[in-house]
């Protein structure tokens, strides 16, 4: 037997809206014992657990797999029996690999949770092993853990100030960055964790990327504190929880084919369930903003126990949400319009929010419509957000690594934080419209992504620039050689027909220099920014003033 995963999650997770411990395990070798030896294996079992014979559940009757799923679920109960816990409802899933079987259950100590789940995981080992596992042992293992603390969810009741959360694949940091101006304008003191730390007004708490539970509850505990934006990543929902029980507002921008592969996530589906947990915590009063161009997000609709406002670059997507009563805010004749309740109000036109390039950059027109959303739903007066959206750009200073455009006396570069498909098409998208001449694009992306991303941005590289600077990493290798990704991205590029001059650099920071000396006037350098992003913000202001 595996050990596939041991962990205390603090808060509301893809399994409960309450703390649970899971333990997920590779039971192949227990599944075949059992399958072969089903007597003895539950005889053997029932011995361990001290329960008269045959009464762990019958393999012959229900099969090896449900018979270990029922057997795992009576492990955690007996221990908690002879420990004197409490007994908390135990839950069994399956997972992505069909040897894989998912425990969880509710815990009150924090070291005696942790033993207790390895307990569990041993003596389905001796099960499997024929090894030994002894019930009064492991009971003392258990009484004599260290009294750990951990910090638990923020509850509704500990929670004072009004929270957006947001979360996507795509624009969570900016809709995030957008939300919080538009609150600052307005007069709050806004608290935000995420990929730039937690900030409470103009001081900064911790940096770093805080989009985790941590950062949130560090937001929601200042005291200065008078509204929440916390956005809400993937791997904080999966390993942790959430760092909160609910939130009045929930956005989700987009879910695409991203770190899967990571945390038992390996389909779309799992991460749209994992992503859409915030629209399930925001409870009957809350509302879900939700991007309708991504159908997968339109259907976390639901999921949603209170109002739902649906948000589209296109009046045609929520016609129909909107005859039926239900709130939109959509694009129209270039101009945002609002619908709810029946009557239409237009927020402004898009030439007069700068973070959308005039309308140019289209998935900033979506993190424009979002944001816009959330932060109506969450009481904000339209006149002030209004007035954040017309005052918050794609500058380094408002929006850092995203999207920010710089003129060159040899051409224009944009420094975009771009990391999977759907970040290099964007990208590109505004590269191609503003270029009169070439296309010259700086690709690459962290080690954790799939095989298939690596080889999808090399070959949209090729499809649509004319010259590629391809990066290695020094910081976001996440367990890949670098030249594996190198030899993933150039299968990549020739599987385009006479695909362009291409080139490789062990840095971010040598392929953006590279790629901006290489320009010419008219020409528009695409470079996608994860890692250097001070310091090839600093090489291109040598040359360049920002273009506002």
């Amino acid at each position: 037997m595996q050990l596939v995963d041991l962990r205390l999650l603090t808060g509301p997770n893809i399994y409960t809206t309450y703390p649970v411990v899971k333990l997920a395990v590779d039971a192949s070798q227990e599944l075949a014992v059992v399958g072969a030896h089903t007597a003895d294996a539950r005889d053997r079992l029932a011995a361990m657990l001290q329960l008269p014979p045959g009464e762990p559940t019958d393999p012959e009757q229900v099969g090896a797999r449900k018979a270990l799923e029922s057997w795992t679920a009576r492990i955690v109960a007996r221990l908690h029996e002879r420990s004197s816990l409490p007994l908390p409802e135990v839950l069994v899933f399956g997972a992505h690999d069909p040897d894989e079987i998912v425990v969880v259950f509710g815990w009150d100590r924090a070291g005696a949770a942790r033993a207790l789940g390895g307990e569990v995981y041993r003596c389905l080992r001796a099960v499997a092993t024929g090894g030994e596992w002894d019930l009064d042992a492991a009971v003392g293992a258990i009484a004599s853990a260290p009294g750990e603390d951990e910090t638990m969810a923020i509850s509704d009741a500990e929670r004072r100030v009004p929270m957006i959360a947001v979360t996507g694949t795509n624009g969570k940091t900016t809709v995030s960055r957008l939300c919080a101006h538009v609150l600052r304008t307005a007069g709050y003191t806004v608290g935000i964790s995420g990929s730039d730390g937690v900030l409470v007004g103009e001081d900064l708490l911790e940096a770093g990327d805080m989009s985790g539970p941590s950062g949130a509850r560090q937001a929601l505990q200042d005291p200065r504190t008078q509204f929440v934006v916390a956005e809400t990543a993937r791997g904080g929902i999966l390993l942790k929880g959430t760092g909160w029980q609910s939130c009045d507002v929930a956005v989700v921008t987009n879910v695409t084919h991203d770190h899967l592969g990571l945390q038992g996530v390996h389909t779309l589906e799992q991460l749209a369930w994992a992503k859409g947990l915030i629209v399930t915590l925001t409870g009957p009063q809350g509302v879900a903003v939700l991007n309708a161009d991504d159908p997968v997000v339109a259907a976390m609709a639901a999921r949603a126990a209170g109002r739902v406002v649906l948000c589209s670059l296109y009046a045609e997507s929520v016609r129909e949400h909107v005859e039926r009563g239900g709130e939109a805010m959509f694009v129209r004749d270039g101009e945002i319009v609002r619908s709810r309740e029946g009557e239409e109000t237009v927020l402004l036109s898009l030439a007069d929010a700068p973070l959308t390039l005039g309308g140019v950059a289209r998935h900033n027109v979506s993190n424009v419509l979002c944001a816009s959303a959330a932060l109506l739903s969450a009481g904000v007066d339209v006149e002030h957000v209004r007035k954040g959206l017309r005052t918050f750009d794609n500058s380094p200073e408002h929006n850092p690594g995203r999207l920010n455009v710089f003129k060159m006396a040899n051409g224009t570069a944009i420094v975009d934080y771009a990391h999977n498909e759907a970040g290099i098409s964007a990208l590109l998208d505004v590269a191609e419209h503003l270029a009169t001449g070439r296309v010259v694009i700086v690709v690459g992306t962290a080690g954790d992504r799939t095989d298939e991303t690596f080889i999808a941005l090399g070959r949209i590289a090729a499809e649509r620039a004319d010259s590629i600077h391809m990066k290695g990493t020094i910081k976001y290798t996440r367990g890949r050689d670098p030249s594996k990704m190198r030899e993933l991205m150039e299968g990549g590029i020739h599987t385009v027909a006479d695909p362009p001059p291409h080139y490789w650099w062990e840095t971010e920071l040598e392929a953006a220099q590279h790629a901006v000396e290489e320009l010419s006037p008219g020409d528009v350098a695409a470079i996608m920014c994860v890692e250097d992003k001070d310091e090839i913000g600093r090489m291109v202001r040598e040359c360049a003033q920002y273009e506002a």
